[in-house]
């Protein structure tokens, strides 16, 4: 039989001496879960619909009390709502087109207005919210609760035959569970599927108080045509949800736990407690007023020192707190926290203590690119349903005149969602400006990034100039070329004073600046 190569034949000898040498590595290697190291690593493979059935609610519950008792988790609602929905919300901007391709400027303006005095009339079947409104509530219950369940009423009794009603998660059981056969529907979590694993309708609870009772009301089936189930699916083939909170749970808790027991310590410690032991019991004298417990009290006042009756002395009692490590390890808590949800540190617990312009700047994109990606999402699964369903509704009912009663040409619309500013605006604005005008970008696509209009911003712009030409005024700004001439000469100014001396503060970075002594350093 042929040999093996030398270097097969010394590779496998050293492998089999680290096998007798290191048995624990060896096992994990062969088995990264079969040795000592994970035996408290609890593993179960179920599908996604068991995993979720068996903690859903309890997971809810949990992150319902977190929202009121945890500052994080309120901080962070209110980021991903403000950030995704916006002040005002997404701006529709239809796109219905002329027969030679144009813009039909006439009607996507008629549609665009009609839109707006139904987005800012109570929406919502209890008649409390406008779109608005309900879009922020709705999106932060989404975020807590995992999913949101919205039912929408054609044919209401309001001003535009079209209301919203939610649903709690908690109305749609999910211990009901009514396995089928491959042809036929099945009912997984109180949610009727077909073969397909599509919704076909939803058996939801009538009364709320009823469930929170601990008792089982009667449910009604409701077709899955008249509800919107939104959830950020987390594995395939998943009917329902989780909370978006559930990889920051214990961290959550444990940070609330940990910072009450610091707190109370430091309380304790800012006391300055001691004890009265005797040394001499037989010959102590008399030291206070004896409680009800056996223990002695004695008065004290600030800069006074008082003197201790014969065999008497004060043992003092120090919790060493506050804690010289608190604010690191609470810093550390609070990355965890924010990079669990999706968040940059700074913004979800306002210390900016060690930020300059270069981390602010890469945590803000990357924070942004997540609130683009969830503005995507709100558009899709909740805003172009909703819209589709009252441009139909309004045609009918005359509230949008169009001339026809199908509302199929006029379905193309876009939505500008909340934009932000740049972190230096300077900079930016210098680079924007440049790629215009080199081709390399659009003031669309920029000022869209900003969320803005183009049509608005460049009516405002045009206004602008007839009302400046009315009072024959130049309002002609520098052109980009000026602007950054300007700026590299303030920059070698800069430089040139922390080289030479001259310059006291020398600014390195937006809200950065360096003391230079009189030797330039």
């Amino acid at each position: 039989m042929k040999k093996a190569p030398l270097g097969t034949r010394l590779r496998r000898a050293i492998a089999s001496f680290k096998r007798e040498i290191f048995p624990e590595q060896a096992a994990l290697v062969t088995n990264p879960m079969g040795n000592r190291f994970f035996l408290d690593w609890i593993m179960r493979s179920v599908n996604a619909d068991e995993e979720v059935r068996r903690s859903a609610r309890r997971l809810r519950a949990r992150a319902r009390d977190l929202r009121d008792t945890a500052p994080y988790v309120e901080q962070a609602l209110s980021l991903l709502s403000n950030n995704v929905i916006g002040p005002w919300g997404p701006t529709i901007s239809p796109q219905v087109k002329l027969p030679n391709g144009e813009l039909d400027e006439k009607t996507n303006a008629l549609i665009k207005d009609t839109w707006q005095r139904f987005a800012e009339s109570r929406v919502t079947t209890d008649g409390k919210m406008n779109l608005v409104e309900y879009m922020h509530v709705a999106f932060q219950n989404h975020v807590n609760d995992g999913e949101l369940f919205t039912r929408r009423w054609v044919g209401f009794k309001n001003d535009w035959s079209y209301g919203l009603e939610p649903i709690d998660p908690d109305q749609i059981d999910e211990s009901m569970n009514v396995p089928g056969t491959s042809a036929d529907s099945r009912v997984v979590m109180g949610i009727e599927l077909d073969r397909w694993r599509r919704p076909l309708a939803y058996h939801v609870f009538d009364d709320t108080s009823v469930v929170y009772g601990g008792q089982k009301p009667e449910r009604q089936r409701i077709p899955a045509d008249q509800v919107l189930h939104n959830f950020r699916m987390r594995r395939l083939n998943q009917t329902r949800a989780v909370t978006w909170l559930l990889p920051v749970l214990v961290s959550l808790k444990m940070d609330a736990s940990y910072t009450e027991a610091e707190l109370m310590a430091a309380c304790i410690g800012a006391a300055k407690m001691g004890f009265f032991r005797t040394t001499d019991a037989v010959n102590a004298g008399e030291i206070g007023e004896e409680t009800k417990q056996g223990g002695f009290t004695m008065e004290v006042e600030p800069g006074i020192f008082g003197k201790l009756p014969p065999g008497w002395t004060v043992e003092p009692f120090d919790t060493d707190h506050p804690n010289a490590g608190f604010s690191a390890f609470q810093r550390q808590i609070g990355r965890k926290i924010a990079v669990g949800i999706g968040l940059s540190y700074p913004s979800l617990t306002g210390d900016l203590e060690s930020v300059n312009y270069s981390s602010m700047r890469g945590g803000k994109l990357d924070e942004r690119d997540f609130y683009l990606r969830l503005q995507e999402y709100w558009v899709q699964h909740f805003l172009n349903p909703i819209y589709r369903e009252w441009l139909r509704i309004s045609l009918l009912t005359g509230k949008l005149s169009l001339g026809t009663y199908d509302p199929t040409p006029f379905t193309e619309c876009q939505w500008i969602c909340r934009g932000w500013t740049w972190v230096d605006p300077l900079k930016d604005i210098q680079a924007a400006a440049l790629a215009i005008e080199n081709g390399l970008d659009s003031r669309t696509r920029i000022l869209e990034e900003q969320g803005l209009d183009v049509k608005k911003v460049f009516a405002q712009l045009k206004a602008e100039q007839d009302l400046a030409a009315q009072y024959e005024l130049s309002i002609a700004g520098a052109s980009v070329a000026d602007a950054v001439a300007k700026q590299n000469a303030q920059d070698q100014k800069d430089e040139e004073g922390i080289q030479n001396g001259r310059g006291r503060l020398a600014r390195r970075l937006p809200g950065e600046y360096t003391v230079a002594n009189g030797n330039g350093h």
